[in-house]
């Protein structure tokens, strides 16, 4: 009986390797991929080899005591004579109490205008891109005269609305600040602009995206009685896509809390201008305390974001 059944597992091991061998032989070679993936093999080694030297400088002498040094300045100047906690929240206190809160206050509020400019605009034109909405028959329902001119009047509106979504994300927000900044000088709309301009394109996509997979069945029934596309859209489509849509706004909402930090080293009094004075009198102990700042804002930010994206899961 062992025997038997020790046959049976062997027979069946080798119809299970013959089968799996005719897969194998018949299976599709994509010869593209695999060029692509020994030159990109080969291409590791040329860069790896090529920075070889950068590498072994890391260890040298010099870059250790550049490096020992660079770290003994991270730390607040009166705690080198002084290391103690009073002295620390002294000094903390004092650069907050100077330019540090306000600082902050304007990064918060340049990312948070911004964001919500990027919205306001986004959604409208996040309709007009959608497929499902912007043609002569939204959500399968036929509306009006289904000429050849209507349908080209649709796909030319959607054309228009994704080409402007993909331009404005194409091009980096710190382009935008250099290119307002010649026009409103330096104050803080070049920045609030900057983003806005930016995530509009990537709020606008992602919202064409929310409201093309919305399901047809949940819209066709008030086109079908006499509704109209804007009552479609105001009373069924963006109510029941908010969540979604409010969940990819927080999340930007955090990446401009960090450009604006970034975007502050243009010359606008935020978090990053005050790194960039710092780091040009090499205060490094000041610097690191601003970025810090920054630190703080974002992880605010997050934890706050991350609160009202669980209750709007939660509302579900």
């Amino acid at each position: 009986m062992p025997i038997h059944r020790a046959q049976v597992a062997h027979d069946h091991y080798q119809d299970l390797a013959s089968q799996l061998d005719t897969l194998r032989q018949g299976r599709r070679r994509d010869y593209l991929l695999t060029g692509s993936v020994i030159v990109l093999f080969i291409l590791l080694l040329w860069s790896g080899s090529a920075l070889l030297p950068e590498v072994t400088q890391l260890g040298s002498d010099a870059a250790v005591k550049n490096t020992t040094r660079f770290i003994n300045e991270l730390t607040p100047l009166p705690l080198r004579k002084t290391p103690t906690i009073s002295v620390f929240l002294d000094w903390a206190g004092g650069l907050l109490a100077e330019n540090g809160w306000k600082a902050m206050l304007v990064t918060f509020g340049i990312a948070t205008l911004g964001i919500s400019l990027a919205g306001a605009i986004a959604t409208p034109l996040s309709t007009i891109a959608a497929r499902n909405i912007a043609s002569t028959s939204p959500a399968g329902v036929p509306l009006g005269a289904r000429s050849p001119f209507n349908a080209l009047l649709w796909k030319t509106c959607r054309w228009i609305a994704r080409s402007v979504f993909i331009l404005t994300r194409a091009i980096p927000e710190y382009i935008y600040a250099f290119l307002l900044l010649s026009i409103f000088g330096p104050n803080l709309w070049p920045l609030i602009l900057a983003l806005a301009i930016h995530n509009i394109g990537i709020l606008g996509r992602l919202g064409t995206e929310v409201i093309e997979n919305f399901p047809d069945n949940a819209a066709a029934p008030l086109l079908a009685t006499g509704g109209t596309r804007s009552q479609v859209i105001i009373s069924t489509i963006l109510p029941q896509s908010l969540n979604r849509l409010l969940v990819y706004f927080f999340y930007r909402w955090e990446t401009c809390v960090r450009e604006a930090t970034v975007l502050g080293l243009v010359g606008i009094p935020s978090l990053g201008l005050l790194i960039d004075q710092a780091r040009a009198r090499m205060f490094y102990d000041e610097m690191f305390f601003y970025v810090m700042l920054g630190a703080a804002l974002v992880l605010a930010g997050d934890i706050t974001s991350n609160f009202i994206r669980a209750k709007i899961r939660n509302s579900d």
